[in-house]
């Protein structure tokens, strides 16, 4: 539960090359998630991040996370142009 309250709390960003329309070059997955949470201090299995398909345009992304049967956690997700 400690660790649902931190992912609540926290914004994580991803920065990937992007075109002009923010049409990533290669898609954000759950692994990219699991390595940025653990940048963080944050260790998640990628399995428990349920992103229904890989994230292919920049944006702000709002993904659910399964820590337990009971306990679920919603990442706040920011896809960034890398400059």
């Amino acid at each position: 539960r400690e660790l649902a309250e931190r992912i609540g709390e926290i914004t994580c960003t991803i920065r990937r090359p992007a075109g002009a329309e923010g049409k990533l070059f290669g898609a954000v997955t759950s692994a990219d998630i699991e390595e940025a949470l653990k940048e963080m201090g944050i260790e998640v299995d990628r399995k428990r991040i349920e992103l229904p398909e890989p994230i292919k345009v920049t944006g702000a992304y709002t993904v659910p996370i399964k820590l337990h049967p009971e306990v679920a956690a919603t990442l706040k997700l920011w896809v960034e142009k890398e400059e």
